[in-house]
Order: C-alpha cells, then sequence, then structure tokens
C-alpha cells in the first residue's frame, strides 16, 4: 500500500536556570510518504512493515516498524515487533536531530 499521512508537530525547546528562561515554540504540519505491506506467512500468521518519512529542504522525518501479527479471529490480531523513529531538523535557529526505538506490542480491533 502507498499514500500519505499528515503528520501534525509541535516543537517546543525550553531551557531554564534559576530565575533565567528562554523557550521557542513551533506549530507545523508534515505531509509524509506512507508504505505498508502485510505478508500472510500462514493463515493467522502476517509480517508487517509499516514506513512514514520525507526528507528534504531544512529537515527529515523517518518512522518505520517491523512486526510478526497473530489473528486471534476475524476481527482481533495481536502483533509485536520493533519500531525506531528518526528525524529532526536544521536551521538557522534550531539544530536538533533524534534517533528512538521501542519495543511494540499492538492489539488491532478490525471493523
Amino acid at each position: 500500500m502507498v499514500g500519505f499521512t499528515g503528520k501534525p508537530r509541535d516543537a517546543k525547546i525550553e531551557l531554564s536556570q534559576g530565575s533565567t528562561s528562554s523557550e521557542d515554540t513551533d506549530l507545523g504540519f508534515v505531509p509524509l510518504l506512507h508504505l505498508a505491506a502485510d505478508w500472510g506467512m500462514t493463515r493467522a500468521g502476517h509480517l508487517l512493515f509499516n514506513f512514514h518519512g520525507l526528507a528534504g529542504g531544512p529537515g527529515r522525518t523517518f518512522v518505520s516498524s517491523l512486526k510478526f501479527g497473530d489473528d486471534l479471529g476475524d476481527r482481533w490480531r495481536i502483533t509485536m515487533g520493533y519500531r525506531t523513529l528518526e528525524g529532526g531538523v536544521d536551521v538557522d535557529s534550531v539544530y536538533n536531530f533524534a534517533w528512538l526505538h521501542y519495543g511494540a506490542v499492538p492489539v488491532v480491533l478490525r471493523l
């Protein structure tokens, strides 16, 4: 599956020491490319891949996951796997990048 995702972004940087403090806020909307795949390895077992990302201009965002899933009937699925988020911005006023790693165990209800 190929599509687009809209990511609302609320960026805030705040520093304080004693009675001195400073803050910089920025709200925005980031359009991301979306790629997803669901490979049915067995009747109930699935390998799931998910990616949202875009790079260019002053920054980038990449969110991806790889999970194994098991169907628990017609409407329920439990999955477990790895998810990573990487991204940031490099502009005159801010330089900030992060790379986060997660273990994920989602339970999915299909309507």
